[in-house]
C-alpha cells in the first residue's frame, strides 16, 4: 500500500531549526536596539549633569576675583560641587564613562588657553553617537566650544551667538579621536 495519503504528525528537524534561527534573530536585534538606548538615556542623563554642574560651578565661583577665578579647579577638589552620579565616575583626575571615552575639568581662559578666568571640560576618545549627544547638550549653554587635533579650532563662540550646527557637530564627531573641549 502506498503511505501518500496520510498526513504528517507534527513537525520536521528542519522548520523546528528555520523558526528557531528566526525568533533568534528578532531577539538579538531586540537586544541590541535596546542596548543603543539604554547607552544614549546613560549618557544624555550624564550630559545634564555636566551642564548642571557646570553651572553650579559658575555659581560657587562667583564671588572669586575674575584674574584667579578657577586657579587649582581639579576633579578633586569640585567634586562637592558636582552631582552625585558624576562624583561616582572620578577616577583619578578624570570622569571614567566607560570604553576609554574621559572627561577632566581644568581651568582655562575663554579661549581655551592656559589660565584661570573660565574652566573647560576636555571631553577625549568619545564614541560618535556620544559625541553628538554632550555637544548637543552643551553646546548651546557653553562660551565656546573647542575641536581638532590639537583642540584650537572654535566651531561655537557665545559671543558671536554662533549655535552648534549639525554639520559642525557632525564634523567635530567625525574625526578619528572624538576629542573636544568645552569652555564656561
Amino acid at each position: 500500500m502506498n503511505n501518500l495519503s496520510q498526513y504528517q504528525k507534527g513537525f520536521t528537524l528542519i522548520e523546528i531549526a528555520f523558526v528557531t534561527a528566526f525568533i533568534a534573530i528578532i531577539t538579538g536585534g531586540i537586544i541590541i536596539y535596546a542596548s543603543g538606548t539604554i547607552n544614549a538615556a546613560k549618557h544624555s542623563s550624564l550630559a545634564t549633569s555636566v551642564l548642571n554642574s557646570s553651572i553650579d560651578l559658575q555659581k560657587a565661583y562667583s564671588t572669586t576675583v575674575l584674574m584667579n577665578k578657577y586657579q587649582g579647579m581639579t576633579l578633586a577638589n569640585s567634586s562637592n560641587i558636582l552631582t552625585e552620579d558624576l562624583r561616582g565616575l572620578i577616577n583619578s583626575n578624570a570622569l571614567q564613562l566607560g570604553d576609554g571615552q574621559t572627561v577632566s575639568l581644568t581651568p582655562s581662559t575663554a579661549t581655551g588657553g592656559s589660565g584661570s578666568t573660565n574652566f573647560m571640560w576636555s571631553f577625549a576618545s568619545m564614541q560618535t553617537e556620544n559625541c553628538r549627544i554632550y555637544l548637543d547638550k552643551l553646546g548651546a549653554a557653553s562660551l565656546r566650544v573647542l575641536t581638532g587635533a590639537s583642540g584650537s579650532t572654535t566651531i561655537r563662540n557665545r559671543t558671536s551667538s554662533d549655535l552648534l550646527t549639525p554639520i559642525e557637530v557632525n564634523s567635530a564627531c567625525s574625526n578619528a579621536s572624538n576629542n573636544f573641549r568645552v569652555i564656561f
